[in-house]
């Protein structure tokens, strides 16, 4: 389906290919949290759409990890983009999607940053700069912690903890945010210069 193929092209274009895939979810139902670790892509998405399925918020780790079973920053292998949440609603630094999509393009060029890839987290925005190829930790994490202060010297109400964490994880577009009810889609929406 169109969507699958959506997520695996996006998948690919910010994950390493070496290590193992991690997926964090949870159930707001009950409470229920699983972490699992995948050889591949294909299999972390196939389990990405059986746990949303079950009505769980799936989210993927952006670092690859040396060691399956240990979603750590010391354990992480490879990075392939940079990336950023910019939460969005009433009470949040953007009251909505579009207020927060104008201070990302005015960021950008501000930054002189290149157009990012663009995720409808179901209520707020995630941001990726993926890489041409997939660099180590010890790499990332310098370049990643310019980008915090870039985001901060130019006003960009980013979640800070975010940007420059090797062990974070996203939400997986193709899956639902069930958070509201009905739950909202998360999915790809493009680059920024997209309408």
């Amino acid at each position: 389906c169109a969507a699958a193929m959506n997520t695996k092209t996006f998948l690919m274009s910010v994950l390493g290919d070496e290590g193992a895939y991690c997926i964090w979810a949870n159930r707001l139902s009950d409470d229920r949290k699983i972490q699992k670790f995948y050889p591949d892509v294909d299999a972390l998405i196939h389990a990405a759409h059986t746990l949303d399925n079950d009505g769980y918020d799936v989210y993927f780790a952006l670092g690859t990890f040396t060691e399956a079973g240990s979603r750590t920053a010391n354990n992480v292998l490879q990075l392939k983009a940079f990336f950023l949440d910019l939460d969005c609603g009433p009470t949040k630094e953007y009251p909505t999607q579009r207020d927060a999509f104008i201070a990302l393009r005015g960021f950008c060029k501000q930054a002189n940053l290149p157009r990012p890839t663009i995720v409808n987290s179901g209520r707020g925005v995630h941001v990726y700069w993926p890489l041409t190829e997939a660099v180590s930790r010890e790499t990332w994490t310098p370049i990643a912690e310019r980008l915090k202060l870039l985001c901060k010297k130019h006003g960009l109400k980013t979640d800070p903890v975010v940007t420059a964490d090797a062990a974070r994880v996203l939400r997986v577009p193709g899956t639902h945010n069930y958070k509201d009810n009905p739950p909202n889609p998360v999915e790809v929406v493009g680059s920024l210069s997209d309408p």
